[in-house]
């Protein structure tokens, strides 16, 4: 990382709930770029203040999903990824995203997309099953993630 480099913190969930058949499914948000590519993500932000980053992850979550916090049970960190990106100012940045695993109970709220997500092209959020999500993930690092979350769903109920 250059000295000219800007380094941005953040943190975001792998989301799991038990869908009707008893296996678990993770948690995707569907964004649309400016340029209109479309990616299919794992929920995450920047680090606000003085919260942790668990503590950011969740406001995230909710943020990007509706989920409250309250629902989400925590299992702790899962990873993180680091990455560099040029910015709307066509700088250079670094970026790492804490990611922590957080079950939902299976009876939760469908989810609704509100304006403040649209504006950030957030257009949908949904539940999928492991191999949907291995195949709707648009980058290899959040496969990996969501591959390590599905993991310790079935270590923990297995």
């Amino acid at each position: 990382m250059g000295d000219n480099s800007e380094m941005h913190l953040c943190a975001g969930g792998v989301v799991l709930r038990e869908n009707p058949e008893g296996e678990p499914d993770v948690l995707l948000i569907k964004v649309k770029r400016g340029d209109g590519r479309i990616e299919w993500l794992l929920p995450k932000g920047h680090i606000e203040n003085d919260e942790t980053e668990e503590d950011a992850a969740k406001r995230e979550i909710k943020e990007e999903t509706g989920i409250e916090s309250c629902e989400l049970k925590s299992h702790g960190e899962i990873g993180y990824i680091s990455y560099s990106f040029t910015t709307d100012l066509s700088e250079q940045a670094e970026k790492t995203v804490r990611f922590f695993l957080f079950s939902l109970p299976e009876s939760s709220a469908p989810l609704e997309m509100n304006e403040r997500q649209l504006e950030e092209g957030i257009v949908k959020a949904d539940f999928f099953s492991k191999g949907k999500a291995g195949m709707l993930l648009s980058f290899e690092a959040y496969r990996k993630l969501a591959e390590r979350g599905f993991s310790e769903f079935e270590r923990r109920s297995g």
